[in-house]
């Protein structure tokens, strides 16, 4: 995990596309005549999806020797792994969306964002368009919010928000010619930032937010009394010296003398206030990070932040860990974190022996105390300390703790096995959303929201005869395949039968109530659906 996060954080962001993959081509083998997913490509996806997710990830002398042809081709090996995933995933979407696509009347170039959650709901995404046209709304004819990414010789990359986006399904956007440029934001140094939400206060010297109040309640979220700012980037030294009870897990051996180098020098690179919110970039350095950029995007209509810290860092072979500081202003919160079908409570509902030195979390981890909850989504980086950074302690009780919040995003402490450094560029993401009493639903839609993304598809040139020519059965504007109610029930995901007759369709419940869910699809039938335990036998009646 933090041994290597850039595989981390592709083989994270495959599992959720691999899960869209799955649902898409069950959707278009039922609205598409002819369509068949690809059994093969499936299951070499999931094989290397949980090849990846294996224990080991190097030769047993890749600390020691890493240099070694043992260790240099292990470590290609189980890389490949996840690359390999990724390829197939974006395999079985590009088939499954393009098929989709086939059957909207839509002319050329017309972009249809899909989501595969079981709710609707908002997202960013990117496209390239030829310069000079955008995106328009079909189901509303408006222009949506936008920015300008990047540029070529004939195009731009748009990065816009897709509105409600319907539950397993796809609304549609027209590529127009625009009546006026695309005028660039207005820039300003103001350290200052107000939304109908928030007033944030940067720190431009360190890359991070010195305060940060929350309009509605006059609550300030960034603790004083911590020594970093919130998304300040923070590396640590000093774990070389053996033994020591941090890199060989002892109870006995001597606590290493970390040190902590907050990042510092930094500049503010703008403030950038768009028709639609507000985009701040801050440029600061760390010892062996010659540049690290933190990007913060502000929405006038919504509380949920967006934070992104992009990287570069040298490859060293010392002892070293880094992460992202999260200070929040909570004396004694009571935490919870998701898990792969539910949450847990780190201070009662761990078992004897369970470490509480650090935790691997899914989608989303709460903080509340009274009335006041901070809801903290990483996308990239499923490691995280709580209270304090890692120092090889190893509590035997959870205790009680502070809000400061650790995004564990790299370190070398294992003594083999895995990476013996890490160098290049990485991006770690994370959304935050201030609350008031702890809510699930609203947590697990956050936390899926956060790490599910919309998918983009383009009807090509080649897949229509002219404008006006399609003739296909689905809906020009959006469309849903599958809806799923209550709230507290989410879709894990809608796949064909291992048997081959007919799909599967997996729930689970996330609010902790009971009741009865409802599933809406035109192609599922009252009569023809039947329970099935979790390897798909016929459930006894």
């Amino acid at each position: 995990l933090a041994a290597h996060a850039r595989i981390t954080a592709l083989a994270r962001a495959t599992m959720r596309r691999a899960r869209s993959a799955e649902v898409f081509s069950t959707a278009a083998s039922l609205a598409v005549p002819g369509f068949e997913a690809d059994p093969t490509m499936t299951a070499r996806l999931w094989e290397s999806v949980l090849a990846t997710d294996e224990h080991t990830w190097h030769a047993d002398v890749s600390v020691s020797d890493p240099d070694s042809l043992q260790s240099v081709r292990q470590g290609e090996m189980r890389d490949a792994r996840t690359t390999d995933a990724a390829r197939a995933a974006d395999h079985l979407l590009a088939r499954a969306l393009g098929a989709i696509t086939g059957e909207i009347p839509n002319p050329s170039r017309t972009l249809v964002v899909f989501n595969s959650l079981s709710w609707p709901r908002d997202g960013w995404v990117e496209a390239d368009v030829p310069k000079g046209w955008a995106p328009v709304d079909l189901a509303t004819g408006a222009l949506p919010a936008l920015e300008r990414v990047m540029e070529g010789n004939g195009f731009h990359r748009l990065r816009f928000l897709a509105r409600q986006v319907p539950a397993v399904g796809y609304r549609c956007f027209a590529v127009r010619p625009m009546s006026q440029p695309l005028t660039p934001p207005q820039g300003t140094l103001a350290t200052v930032i107000e939304t109908p939400h928030h007033r944030m206060e940067l720190s431009p010297g360190t890359g991070g937010i010195r305060s940060w109040v929350e309009r509605a309640t006059g609550r300030e979220w960034v603790d004083r009394a911590s020594p970093w700012t919130l998304g300040q980037h923070l590396y640590v030294t000093g774990a070389d010296a053996l033994p020591n009870r941090l890199v060989q897990y002892s109870t006995v051996s001597p606590e290493p003398q970390l040190a902590l180098h907050g990042a510092g020098g930094g500049r503010l690179v703008g403030v950038f206030r768009h028709p639609w919110g507000w985009v701040a970039r801050m440029e600061a350095t760390n010892v062996h990070h010659p540049r690290i950029e933190t990007t913060l995007v502000l929405r006038d209509d919504s509380p949920v932040v967006e934070l992104r810290t992009e990287l570069e860092k040298r490859a060293v072979r010392t002892k070293e860990a880094a992460y992202v500081a999260f200070p929040f202003a909570l004396p004694a919160p009571r935490y919870r974190h998701a898990t792969q079908n539910g949450f847990v409570d780190p201070a009662h509902d761990l078992l004897p022996g369970a470490c509480r030195e650090w935790f691997c979390i899914q989608e989303w981890l709460a903080a509340e105390q009274g009335s006041r909850t901070m809801l903290w989504c990483p996308v990239d980086a499923p490691l995280v300390t709580l209270g304090d950074i890692a120092r090889g302690r190893w509590p035997r009780e959870f205790g009680e703790r502070n809000g400061w919040v650790f995004s564990y995003v790299m370190s070398n402490y294992t003594p083999e096995g895995y990476r013996a450094e890490q160098g290049g560029r990485f991006a770690f993401r994370y959304l935050l959303r201030p609350s008031a009493a702890f809510d699930p639903v609203e947590a697990h839609r956050l936390g899926s929201e956060a790490l599910t993304p919309l998918e983009v598809a383009e009807i090509g040139r080649n897949d229509r005869l002219g404008p006006g020519k399609g003739e296909g059965a689905l809906s020009p504007e959006s469309g849903s395949f599958l809806g799923v109610e209550p709230a507290h029930a989410s879709l894990v995901t809608w796949k064909k039968a291992e048997d081959g007759r007919g799909t599967v369709v997996r729930l689970v419940e996330v609010g902790g109530h009971h009741g009865t869910a409802r599933v809406a699809s035109p192609w599922l039938r009252r009569g023809l659906v039947e329970r099935v335990t979790a390897v798909e036998d016929p459930e006894p009646r």
